[in-house]
C-alpha cells in the first residue's frame, strides 16, 4: 500500500461517485460531500488535515474521524434525508446535530468506500511503514541478519517495538473483546495457536516469525495479528426513574 485517496463530491455527483467507487470497494478510498457551499472544496482537506495533523509518538493520539470538527467548515447536511442517502453510499460529510437545543457540526461517519473506518486503515499504514522502516535499518545496518534463532530474535524485536508504540498510541487496543468469529480469524492465522488469541485480546496483539530456506536462501516470514483500535462511536442510555 503506498497511497490513500480523500476526494470531494458535491450534490450532483456524489451518489454516481459513491457508488461507483463503494461497488468497486475502494479500501483506501475515502469520499467526503462538501454540499454546494463554499465549502465543496474544503471539506474533504479538513478531514484530512485531522489525520495528517497526527502525531503518532503522544500517547492515546490515534484518532477517529467521527464527531471531529473543523474551524471554519459550516454543516453540508442538515435533513435526516440527506444523511441517509450519502450514508447508504459510504460518502461522509460534515453535519449538523441538535440535542436539547444545543448545535453541533462534525465529521460523520469517517468511513471509506468499502465500508471500513477510514481512521483505522490510516492507523494501519502507519504501523506498516514503522515496521518497515525498522527492518530496513535493521537490513541496511548490520552486517548481516545471521539465519538463525538470533536473526529471527532481531527481525521480532523490531516488530514488536513498533507493536508497543502502537499500544501507547492506540493503534493497537489491549483487552478488547473478541468476537467467536474474529477468535477464529486469529486461529486461522496462528495456525491453531490458542495462545495467540489470548494474546491478542489480553495484551492486543500476537507475533510469530518463522525462518524457512528457499532455493538455498533464507527468509523469515513475520505474522503480527493485532487487535486494531476500535472507537465507541454511538451512546444509548436508559434512564430509570423511581
Amino acid at each position: 500500500i503506498q497511497f490513500f485517496l480523500s476526494t470531494k463530491v458535491g450534490a450532483d455527483t456524489s451518489g454516481k461517485i459513491g457508488h461507483d467507487l463503494s461497488s468497486a470497494s475502494q479500501r483506501l478510498v475515502n469520499v467526503t460531500y462538501g454540499g454546494t457551499g463554499n465549502d465543496y472544496c474544503n471539506a474533504a482537506c479538513a478531514a484530512m488535515g485531522i489525520i495528517c495533523a497526527t502525531d503518532y509518538d503522544q500517547p492515546g493520539s490515534a484518532p477517529t474521524l467521527m464527531y471531529k470538527r473543523a474551524d471554519g467548515i459550516s454543516a453540508s447536511v442538515m435533513d435526516d434525508a440527506t444523511y441517509g442517502t450519502l450514508t447508504g453510499i459510504k460518502v461522509n460529510f460534515f453535519g449538523l446535530t441538535k440535542t436539547y437545543g444545543s448545535s453541533y457540526t462534525f465529521y460523520q461517519r469517517g468511513v471509506n468506500c468499502d465500508g471500513t473506518d477510514t481512521a483505522i486503515e490510516v492507523n494501519d499504514l502507519w504501523l506498516r511503514g514503522t515496521i518497515s522502516r525498522g527492518l530496513m535499518t535493521l537490513l541496511t545496518n548490520m552486517p548481516k541478519i545471521p539465519a538463525n534463532a538470533t536473526g529471527v530474535s532481531s527481525i521480532y524485536t523490531v516488530v514488536d517495538s513498533a507493536a508497543q508504540k502502537g499500544l501507547d498510541n492506540g493503534v493497537i487496543l489491549a483487552n478488547k473483546t473478541l468476537s467467536a468469529e474474529k477468535r477464529a480469524l486469529v486461529l486461522s492465522y496462528a495456525g491453531g495457536d490458542d495462545d495467540a488469541v489470548n494474546d491478542v485480546q489480553s495484551q492486543g496483539y500476537h507475533i510469530s516469525c518463522q525462518l524457512v530456506e528457499t532455493d538455498n536462501e533464507y527468509e523469515c516470514k513475520y505474522v503480527l495479528i493485532y487487535s486494531k483500535g476500535d472507537a465507541i462511536k454511538k451512546i444509548v442510555g436508559t434512564h430509570v426513574l423511581i
